[in-house]
This record gives structure tokens, sequence and C-alpha cells, in this order.
């Protein structure tokens, strides 16, 4: 085939074999979990495309097709979907729908290890609202998304700059400040949180900072310098921003 000849449109199937996509693997059980286990592949080879390729790119849109098609099938062939997360697996009642244990590319992990205990997705949930969730899980996707807890900060970045923009014209100032990985009591506290990470306390913080580009975790203090800055007189033209205190983690997956 001659350069000058468009390539064939590449298939989901085909492109997620490739080295960087392939990853959870897939689960057997009733219909109503197979067909769950299949949307949430979907979705998390979708949210990693993003970090491989263009969004342009067919293999994004045929993962992004590929990532509606299943959701569709799941909540129109089953109904709702009810999902209660793990360290490593997703759970639907009593079956597992999910599992991968490397850390750096689990779903469940993730998902775990930031708070969020259950995953719920009902009949009517329109197509918007799931490519929403995939926009979401890809400005940051690290293995992926997470339904509640992403679309929450979501949602507070857009009141941020909406916000903003309503008060300028008072001269009051709008900013938002977004945390990395922090070395805070609350990762050793937090239930399961630090048996994810291995348990002991110099594990936990090791394993943390190897995800960070900068090699160390950040402090309390780091959150509160850039909300000094904000604050003070020299941010004076500084408004609607989202300002990124995170060590580089987000630039590995720009």
């Amino acid at each position: 085939m001659s350069s000058d000849e468009p390539s064939p449109a590449p298939t989901p199937d085909a492109e997620v074999g490739h080295a960087e996509l392939q990853e959870e693997r897939h689960i057997a059980g009733s219909p109503h979990a197979v067909a769950a286990g299949a949307a949430l592949l979907a979705l998390t080879r979708a949210a990693r495309s993003f970090t491989l390729y263009d969004p342009a790119n067919k293999v994004v849109r045929a993962l992004i097709a590929d990532y509606r098609d299943r959701f569709r099938a799941v909540l129109e062939g089953h109904g709702p979907l009810l999902l209660e997360a793990h360290p490593f697996e997703l759970t639907l009642g009593r079956e597992v729908v999910y599992l991968e244990r490397d850390r750096e590319r689990s779903l469940a992990f993730r998902l775990f290890r930031d708070g969020v205990r259950r995953l719920s997705f009902m009949a009517g949930t329109s197509w918007d609202e799931l490519l929403r969730l995939l926009q979401i899980l890809s400005i940051r996707y690290t293995g992926v998304p997470y339904s509640t807890y992403y679309a929450t900060k979501a949602a507070l970045n857009h009141l941020t700059r909406t916000t903003a923009a309503q008060y300028a014209p008072k001269q009051i100032r709008v900013n938002a400040i977004l945390p990395g990985l922090l070395e805070t009591p609350m990762v050793l506290k937090s239930a399961g949180l630090a048996d994810a990470y291995g348990g002991k306390e110099e594990e936990v913080w090791k394993a943390r900072a190897r995800q960070v580009p900068m090699g160390f975790g950040g402090s309390a203090w780091d959150v509160a310098w850039a909300a000094v800055y904000l604050a003070s007189d020299e941010a004076r033209y500084v408004t609607g921003i989202e300002l990124v205190v995170d060590g580089g983690v987000t630039l590995k997956y720009a």
C-alpha cells in the first residue's frame, strides 16, 4: 500500500493487543458480569489511549466507540451497574467483574486508594455523561478513572472558572489548588489504603514517591504555600486558574 493511501481504520480488538494497551484480564461469570467486565475494560482502554495517541487518532476513536457500545449493551441489556471497589477488584454483587493486581495499571487499585468504594451507572445514563466520565478520567489517567471522586473534582474545577468569571468585575478572585500525592496522616489511617501500598509507613512513602516524576511526595506545606501565593497581592492578576501542586504527576499523562 502506498504512503498516500489511507490506512484502514483499526478495530478496538486489534489495537488493544498493543503492548501498551493490553492489560486487565477478561472475567467469566453470569451474562451481567461478563457484560460489565467488557464495559470496564473498554473504559480503561479508551482512557489509556489518550496517553498514547492524539485524540483525533483512529485508534482513539475506535476505542471510544467500543466504550460507548459496551456500556450501552450492559445498561440496556441488564439494567443498572452497581459496583463495589476493592484494592484490586471491582465486584458486581458477589461476582468479580474486574481484576488487575498491577498497581500502576489497576483501575480498582486507584479507585480504592482515592477513597472510592462504590460506582453506580443507572440504566438511563446518557452518552454525554459517559463521555464526560471518560474525559475526566483521561485528564489524569494513570491507570484510570474513578467516577464520583473525579466527577466531583471536575465540578469544582468548573465552578472555579465560572465563579471567577462572574465576580471578576468586582475584583474578587477565585482559584483552585489541585494537590497531588501528599505525605499526610490520612494516607496511613485510611482503611485499606496503606495496605494497598504495602502496609509499612516507609514502604507506603517509597511506593508513592516512585509515582512522582520529581521523586518525592509532597507535604501539606507545599499546598499551604500555594494558597499563600494565591491569597497574596502578588497574585492580584491571577483568577480562574487550577494550580496543580503534584511534583509533575499529571505531566506524565498530559
